[in-house]
């Protein structure tokens, strides 16, 4: 359903022709019955005009638009690494994205509404320092002499394992776990 949604990209996953999987596109291949799964980027539709809007305001005109998990793929990946299948996990301020590739094409997507302010803000809990002190003990900014290292390891390692078991979970719902 894609009520209050836009759609920014489609990318066609898998291709049947009377129900057969083909290896590529269906090209030049006759049937009857044409299937096609596809793996459509949406955005909320409220989010897109508020960025027109402020681009707008800028005097920025936006000719496209790309989606970041997709628009890092193409800095960080290699054409063997997308051709043998990789995950792209890219660990933001306020989520976590997670790319599937296989067979040099992106097969899946997932955003979590996690990132690595929350980890800082456990640090900030946990040690019982300020937001802005958090952050620059997180980021080396502070030297380690100040704080309890030990605990500030603890926090990390807890919020990290959070990520990296809603990732896990992801991955064995779509069948990828392990692999």
């Amino acid at each position: 359903e894609l009520k209050n949604k836009s759609i920014l990209h489609a990318f066609p996953i898998v291709f049947k022709v009377d129900g057969k999987e083909l290896p590529t596109r269906p090209e030049g291949i006759q049937g009857f019955k044409l299937e096609v799964k596809v793996l459509f980027i949406t955005c909320l539709q409220q989010h897109l005009d508020d960025i027109l809007a402020v681009a707008h305001d800028a005097g920025v005109k936006i000719t496209n638009f790309t989606a970041s998990p997709i628009a890092s793929d193409h800095i960080v990946l290699t054409d063997l690494q997308r051709n043998f299948g990789c995950a792209l996990i890219d660990i933001g301020a306020e989520t976590v994205s997670v790319s599937i590739f296989e067979n040099g094409s992106l097969a899946s997507v997932h955003i979590f509404g996690i990132g690595s302010l929350d980890i800082t803000k456990d640090i900030a809990l946990g040690l019982r320092v300020t937001p802005e002190e958090a952050e620059n003990i997180k980021l080396g900014v502070v030297g380690f002499q100040t704080i309890n290292k030990k605990k500030l390891d603890e926090i990390v390692e807890a919020r990290l394992s959070d990520i990296f078991e809603l990732i896990d979970k992801y991955l064995k719902k779509i069948g990828r776990s392990g692999l």
